[in-house]
Order: structure tokens, then sequence, then C-alpha cells
């Protein structure tokens, strides 16, 4: 399982390339920039496991999550 590191916050162009977060009002877009950690993992890290609960919200920015039961 990943470790968080302690929090730095994400640069808001990062949020803004993807559509999710660009009908954000300034203020809403600045709640999730000081409440998200980057995580980074290493190839064939695991991420979570099927069952566990949904404690986070991660959005895949360079690379990519192979999913699978």
């Amino acid at each position: 399982m990943p470790i968080h590191q302690p929090c730095t916050y994400v640069n808001r162009s990062i949020l803004l390339e993807n559509h999710l977060f660009r009908a954000l009002d300034e203020a809403q877009l600045q709640q999730i920039i000081q409440s998200t950690c980057p995580v980074r993992l290493a190839a064939g890290e695991i991420l979570f496991t099927n069952g566990q609960p949904a404690e986070h919200f991660y959005l895949i920015v360079d690379g990519h999550v192979k999913l699978f039961r």
C-alpha cells in the first residue's frame, strides 16, 4: 500500500486539465487543492484492494493503473 507523504498542494493547472474540475468556482477549486496530497507509486505497487473501504479519491496524473479482480 502507498505511504502518504506530508501534503504538498497540487498545482491548480493539473486539476484544470481534467474535465471533472473545470466547472468549479475558485473557492471550490481552492478547497480541493488544499485537501489534496500527491501519492507516487512504484511499478507493481498496490494502491488499494477489492472490498477495501474508499477513503480517498485518486486522480491519475501520469502513468496508468491496472484494475483487476
